[in-house]
């Protein structure tokens, strides 16, 4: 597919990052200083009071003079995944149009898990209301689902196949020999301490459960029933497809199943990236509260000097001021997107 407008340099392409990223304090400072982008926090936030019955600011962001038990119970309870998800949608979808409003429009999208969703949002494949209906709705079926665990692994592939078994899957292809697998708690504590005595690279993930595997076979169900009734659109800026690893198609849009398929299957983001990574240039910015998707970029075995990657927001809390960082961002993928980005 070609998407470089003749106009462009370079392809743009907008990453949404997935769950795990959350952090208390992520996107404050913009917030304060970027009318587009409160006034589109304010709305998700009241589209997500009429589901979670909450404000999701107050989850975010808390009172300067905050404790430090305080911030660490705030953090905790965000990394709630009926709480995380429609979070990291705000502000996700809220950098998405700050960014239009700043003239930076991608050519491509891509999510990761929940990102996805955010993505869709952003290309118009539904409406905003549609979308917060939908993310709540998974957030919550996919948190009353069995907790489980995910542990990531670098390995070979067939040193990582040797690893699945019944009860533990492969949930996220991330990149060549960097997958995410998991189940439930037992079997993951087992496999952990397999992938020890092997000398196996891995590290247990920030997540509640495991996501992507067939403990969410109940929460896929509950998504499928929500989603018949969300009328869905082609994007207004081409997708690619999480369930796939393509872009989407008039297939996808129109299958009532597909954001049910895409709970339950794995997360094939390495074979996104392949479509974007090429030998075109193109210069990728992360949508989110972290820089993780950057680094897949970045490790890419065809990452050359035409592919830059940068996050808007700062990776961390309190290492860089929100609006400064994220003006950069903007200032660089307009100016010289085919250079390397500002530290």
């Amino acid at each position: 597919m070609q998407l470089t407008p003749s106009s462009n340099p370079c392809d743009i392409a907008f990453l949404f990052t997935g769950q795990g990223s959350q952090r208390v304090g992520m996107g404050r400072g913009l917030y304060e200083a970027a009318p587009v982008f409160r006034d589109n926090v304010d709305r998700c936030a009241e589209l997500f009071r009429e589901h979670l019955d909450i404000d999701i600011r107050a989850a975010m962001w808390l009172d300067d003079g905050a404790s430090e038990e305080e911030t660490k119970q705030a953090q905790a309870r965000l990394g709630e995944t009926w709480l995380t998800q429609p979070t990291l949608f705000t502000i996700e979808y809220s950098l998405a149009r700050w960014l239009a409003s700043e003239s930076v429009v991608p050519s491509a999208m891509i999510g990761h898990s929940v990102g996805e969703l955010s993505a869709a949002a952003s290309a118009e494949m539904m409406s905003l209301e549609d979308s917060v209906r939908l993310v709540a709705i998974r957030a919550a079926a996919m948190f009353a689902a069995e907790p489980g665990a995910l542990i990531a692994v670098i390995a070979p592939d067939d040193v990582i196949a040797s690893l699945l078994t019944d009860d533990i899957e492969l949930a996220v292809l991330n990149a060549p020999g960097s997958v995410a697998i998991g189940g439930p708690f037992e079997a993951c504590d087992t496999l952990t301490r397999s992938l020890e005595e092997q000398g196996i690279t891995h590290r247990r993930l920030r997540t509640s459960h495991a996501f992507h595997t067939a403990s969410m076979e109940g929460a896929a169900a509950e998504v499928a029933e929500a989603a018949r009734s969300i009328p869905l659109s082609a994007p207004k800026i081409p997708v690619i497809s999480n369930v796939t690893g393509t872009w989407f198609s008039a297939e996808d849009v129109a299958d009532p199943l597909y954001w049910a398929k895409q709970i339950r299957q794995p997360v094939r983001f390495a074979a996104g990236l392949d479509l974007l990574v090429t030998d075109d240039p193109c210069a990728f910015l992360e949508l989110g509260p972290a820089a993780t998707l950057v680094g897949l970029v970045t490790q890419h075995p065809r990452q050359t000097e035409i592919h830059q990657a940068r996050s808007t927001l700062p990776p961390r809390t309190g290492q860089w001021d929100d609006t400064e960082y994220a003006n950069a961002s903007v200032a660089w993928i307009k100016e010289s997107p085919t250079s390397p980005p500002p530290d």
